[in-house]
């Protein structure tokens, strides 16, 4: 795939440097962009508000470019993914018990 196949400007790639992460919003891709992303060593990331997430490489910063042109700076820190991240956890346990 060239870069011009991948690029969309309803993309969006961030960086945050506290931790050091990229970040894609590309929403679904086909199955082949989803391997060759994961094989690149990035997460789905499906109850988050990105895509895909992985630790800055210059590899991946490429990939990050290819998709949505520039890498912006992440909008939301640590302390707010760490929240929203026990927000999840919390509805997690409260499926668990109902479950259960």
């Amino acid at each position: 795939m060239n870069n011009s196949e991948l690029y969309n400007e309803t993309n969006r790639a961030t960086y945050s440097p506290e931790d050091n992460r990229l970040r894609l919003y590309v929403g679904r891709v086909p199955r082949a962009e989803y391997d060759a992303l994961r094989a690149e060593g990035w997460q789905a990331t499906a109850k988050q508000d990105c895509d895909f997430s992985a630790v800055w490489t210059p590899a991946r910063r490429d990939t990050c470019v290819s998709y949505a042109g520039i890498i912006e700076d992440e909008d939301q820190g640590p302390e707010e993914r760490a929240a929203d991240r026990a927000e999840r956890f919390g509805c997690y346990l409260e499926k668990r018990l109902d479950e259960a």
